[in-house]
């Protein structure tokens, strides 16, 4: 069973002297949990498609040389899932649907019997300049079903300021009344963030040094509006939008299978009504969901099964109790894509799944909401390809590195060349940022080292290659 410890948050954070890069630094300290045991959401779900097929989307820029590229559409969530095999999308189905609910007054079901609702809001970070978006072409070509052309796609760099044009957020607006006519509504939000980060504390035997390179850092949005329950801008300038949808559920509710139980899990895409939503260099953005019920109840009475209600869509990676989710970090800022969650007992803030996580293991290893599948399409007319930026770049001292084979059984070959000689560290993580095996192999021009990988356990792991201050980093696969 995935057990789920409530944070108490304004017991369970101190501010930290630590502020990196003009960022607010919180450090999650433990504090005082309300743990009310494995909560219940009350649906079965089916697998998603690729997003090239559920959205529809069009890549007409493949192919095409252009100077500034179409707009492009980013998922961490379906990103996540093909770098961990389609955990999400494949047959296992590691999927979840969990509602949410305005008002903390309905009861929600769990082990331990009807308490108050867990979560309040859900959100999302999206950070287009991330590594996992950019500079793995192979992967790239697979998320968005093609055979090649991933170059020719917009990057986003930390100096380009971009738009978001819509959001498309997967869930299912369940109808647990289906002959009820009355619309209920979500307020979503799309605002700038950044510079806004929780350390897990090194006491939980997770994070060794705050600023060292294995340090994680949970991203959520800067400023929250407690009345309205959604994320607000950091930016004095740029306020980024917010709007109310309404929820008809002639056309956008689904009742479950009298028989199985399950529901369908849909795409809602939606456009900022005062156009697109810029963001300013240098920052992510956030989308926020939070749903509100026209309909009556009885304050902490009735529960929300009783009542059609919104249910954001959610991946994770282990089928039964295993170890923490993947964090994908191949920079000191990276990674920035995280789901937010917004608990009951406190509307003043959103928290990363990272560091929520991060408190229910070693305890219970297990935890269910770990990647929304929230999402944008992003324009960017200063943008350049990934090509050409990739043929603008000044050559680096890192010239190539390949890993070999891949998957992986009892060893695994690491070879890099250099454009100068360097000394070079070779390293070998899995998936929470821990060191495996390290290769120190001198100063060099060009080299190889194997890593034996017999007593590893099967999963994704990370190689990289460091040297003269720069690293490349990619991933591979361990198989028995």
């Amino acid at each position: 069973m995935k057990k789920l410890f409530l944070l108490s948050v304004t017991a369970a954070l101190s501010v930290s002297a630590l502020a990196q890069s003009g960022g607010r630094s919180i450090v999650l300290d433990g504090g005082t949990h309300v743990d009310y045991g494995t909560p219940y959401s009350g649906a079965k779900t089916a697998p998603m498609a690729n997003p090239s097929k559920e959205l529809n989307h069009s890549f007409s820029n493949v192919g095409a040389k252009k100077t500034s590229p179409d707009p492009r559409f980013y998922s961490y969530f379906y990103f996540i899932d093909q770098i961990l095999g389609n955990p999400f999308t494949g047959s296992t189905n590691l999927t979840v649907l969990q509602p949410i609910w305005f008002d903390s007054t309905v009861l929600q079901r769990f082990s331990t019997g009807y308490h108050t609702i867990n979560y309040i809001s859900a959100a999302n970070t999206i950070d287009p300049t991330a590594d996992e978006f950019n500079n793995d072409t192979d992967l790239i070509n697979s998320v968005y079903g093609l055979t090649s052309g991933a170059g020719n796609l917009m990057k986003v760099t930390t100096t380009d300021d971009y738009s978001v044009d819509s959001i498309y957020v997967a869930g299912t607006y369940y109808l647990a009344k289906p002959s009820r006519t009355t619309w209920d509504s979500l307020i979503i939000s799309v605002v700038p963030s950044g510079n806004y980060y929780y350390w897990p504390k090194a006491t939980t035997g997770w994070v060794t040094n705050y600023t060292s390179d294995d340090t994680l850092r949970g991203y959520a949005p800067t400023f929250v509006d407690s009345v309205r329950r959604m994320a607000l801008s950091n930016s004095t300038t740029d306020l980024g939008q917010s709007w109310v949808v309404g929820l008809d559920p002639a056309t956008m509710g689904d009742a479950p299978d009298p028989t199985s139980g399950s529901v369908n899990v849909r795409t809602f895409r939606w456009a900022p009504p005062g156009g697109s939503i810029h963001i300013p260099a240098g920052h992510t953005f956030t989308i926020s969901v939070t749903f509100k019920s026209t309909d009556s109840w009885i304050r902490n009475v009735d529960s929300i099964y009783e009542f059609n209600r919104f249910m954001p869509y959610w991946g994770f990676e282990y089928a039964s109790p295993g170890g923490y989710m993947t964090y994908q970090r191949n920079t000191y800022k990276n990674d920035r894509n995280m789901g937010d969650l917004m608990f009951w007992d406190d509307s003043s803030q959103y928290l990363p799944v990272l560091p929520i996580q991060g408190f229910n293991l070693p305890n219970s290893k297990f935890f269910l909401y770990e990647y929304a599948a929230m999402s944008a399409q992003i324009s960017c007319p200063t943008c350049k390809t990934i090509a050409t930026l990739a043929v603008n770049n000044v050559v680096g001292t890192i010239a190539g590195v390949n890993a070999y084979p891949n998957p992986a059984n009892d060893n695994v070959a690491i070879s890099y060349k250099l454009s100068q000689a360097s000394d070079v560290t070779v390293t070998l993580s899995n998936t929470i940022g821990q060191v495996v095996s390290t290769q120190r192999m001198g100063n060099t021009l060009s080299g190889k080292t194997t890593f034996n990988t017999s007593n590893l356990a099967e999963g994704v792991y990370f190689y990289t290659v460091l040297a003269n201050g720069e690293r490349s980093t990619g991933r591979i696969v361990i198989s028995h």
